[in-house]
């Protein structure tokens, strides 16, 4: 299916949908769009209901100085704490961060600095969140 995900969800009934996830979404729209779809995927999901959002992580060194921009669409890297912040704020609970697709290059170690550094690069190149509705 194609089209805009902020209008197919006004088209549902309210309480109407369980779980909805967005894979590589919420990077390409605009804030006030965002929120939006964060409002909207509210209003639509049943009590309990849980939203996953993933989205390129820009905590790795390289996704957010580089390969996020490989895509002209992409608006702006999202960290993760500010994507749990913005759906928090918008009425979603119990939030949690996950990281993905790590290249794991390097081991992390917090007493080398120098594999803390190159941990950095190498890190999760993606990041979900994952939140639900209160019952």
């Amino acid at each position: 299916m194609r089209g805009d995900a902020v209008d197919f969800l006004r088209n549902l009934k309210s309480g109407s949908i369980g779980v909805i996830t967005g894979f590589h979404i919420v990077e390409h729209l605009p804030v006030k769009k965002m929120i939006s779809f964060f409002d909207e995927a509210f209003r639509v999901l049943k009590p309990g209901g849980i939203v996953i959002f993933e989205t390129p992580n820009p905590e790795n060194v390289l996704v957010g100085s580089c390969t996020f921009y490989s895509d002209p669409t992409h608006k702006n890297p999202i960290p993760p704490d500010t994507l749990m912040f913005l759906l928090e704020y918008r009425g979603f609970i119990s939030s949690e961060i996950v990281r993905l697709n790590p290249l794991n290059f390097v081991e992390y170690d917090k007493d080398d600095l120098l594999k803390d550094l190159i941990y950095r690069f190498n890190m999760a190149q993606d990041y979900a969140v994952i939140t639900r509705k209160a019952e």
